[in-house]
């Protein structure tokens, strides 16, 4: 009987981190690097999150930035860059090599982003990101 109790309780203690492994990070700059590990792994292993995974990725990007993407989306006919890297060719590296800095953190985070990859170079982008629902979420992506 013990026994079992330590197996369910190691059970649930692993669904519980594991749930919580890309769930709301604690500061800006975790969320922005949770979300290109994670945003990379999707799209390299085949998958559209903007469009297949709205549950996980609202987990990382507000529902405005959301909508925008969406609305682009429609008026550009479908054809368009990725709104995370402002291109279309996705380095498999982005998304663990993420360098943050200039980081400013009051209502708003305003971070400086530098994915780094061999293949397709550097991408450089300032993302603003707010709190939504406890969590920080990207709610702009600016690679100009």
């Amino acid at each position: 009987m013990i026994r079992l109790k330590t197996l369910y309780f190691g059970v649930v203690i692993s669904l519980l981190t594991t749930s919580r492994a890309y769930s709301a990070a604690s500061t800006p700059a975790d969320t922005v690097r949770m979300f290109y590990n994670w945003y990379v792994h999707e799209v390299l292993n085949g998958a559209k999150p903007i469009n297949q995974e709205r549950t996980e990725i609202r987990k990382f990007v507000t529902e405005r930035l959301l909508t925008e993407i969406d609305n682009r989306h429609k008026s550009a006919g479908g054809v368009e860059l990725d709104p995370f890297f402002n291109t279309r060719e996705i380095d498999p590296e982005w998304g663990k090599n993420v360098a943050i800095g200039n980081l400013y953190v009051g209502r708003i985070a305003r971070l400086n982003v530098i994915l780094t990859g061999r293949q397709r170079g550097d991408r450089e982008f300032k993302i603003k990101l707010v709190q939504e629902n406890g969590a920080w979420k990207i709610d702009e992506v600016d690679s100009n």
